[in-house]
């Protein structure tokens, strides 16, 4: 049985609807020209015992906020970053210069995921995560960004689509940039200073304590949910 480019056929006995690319009386088989992609993954179900399946794939962005260098490793204004390492220990990230990233690429269960971790600083974060959007050809509403959220208590970790930054400069960026809050946000506590009337800068851009990092059962809980939402869309 020859195979047609983007088609998966399933079959349970011997005869064949008419929507078949088979031309049910004599069995020779009849070229049809495939349907136009669509943008997500669509099912078709014929009358009857034949099932036809058009399978298209739309790559998911994840950006994992920080600040690059060795200076800020492990401060808590990278959370984001630290959390995409946690969830995909496996990641092989490579610079890509043009993208001002650090990109890794993996398919999964979920689909086809592009891994960023923008290296333009956090308050041009914006800059990076469009250039791999056009790059990758991805949608704000397949785009999920990780980041620090001073609201939350440190380790807990919430998922939210769209909405305002409120005051987060790598939130404000991107927003500023793609021209959307429509997008997923993973939203990982590290909670606020003791003493914040020196401000709270100090206080993002310093080493977080391994006890008060996010860990790995609710970062995977919170990614599922904006995973159901892409692909169920």
């Amino acid at each position: 049985m020859p195979r047609f480019p983007g088609f998966r056929f399933c079959y349970i006995g011997s005869n064949l609807e008419k929507e078949s690319p088979y031309a049910p009386e004599t069995g020779v088989p009849e070229w049809r020209p495939p349907p136009p992609l669509q943008p997500k993954k669509k099912l078709r179900h014929c009358r009857g015992r034949f099932k036809l399946t058009l399978m298209v794939g739309k790559k998911i962005l994840l950006a994992g906020l920080m600040n690059p260098g060795d200076k800020y490793r492990n401060t808590r204004h990278n959370a984001g970053a630290m959390a995409l390492d946690l969830v995909y220990p496996e990641a092989d990230f490579r610079r890509a210069s043009a993208l001002e990233s650090l990109i890794a690429q993996m398919t999964t269960e979920e689909g086809d995921l592009v891994l960023q971790k923008p290296e333009t600083f956090m308050n041009l974060s914006g800059r990076a995560v469009q250039l791999a959007m056009r790059k990758f050809s991805v949608a704000p509403s397949h785009l999920i960004v990780l980041h620090d959220e001073v609201e939350l208590p440190p380790g807990e970790v919430r998922h939210k689509f769209g909405g305002g930054h409120k005051g987060h400069n790598g939130l404000r960026s991107i927003m500023g940039q793609i021209g959307s809050p429509d997008f997923h946000r993973i939203r990982i506590g590290v909670g606020r200073p003791a003493d914040e009337r020196g401000g709270i800068a100090d206080f993002l851009l310093s080493h977080q304590p391994v006890q008060e990092r996010a860990k790995l059962a609710p970062l995977q809980a919170a990614l599922k949910l904006a995973f159901n939402s892409i692909n169920n869309a």
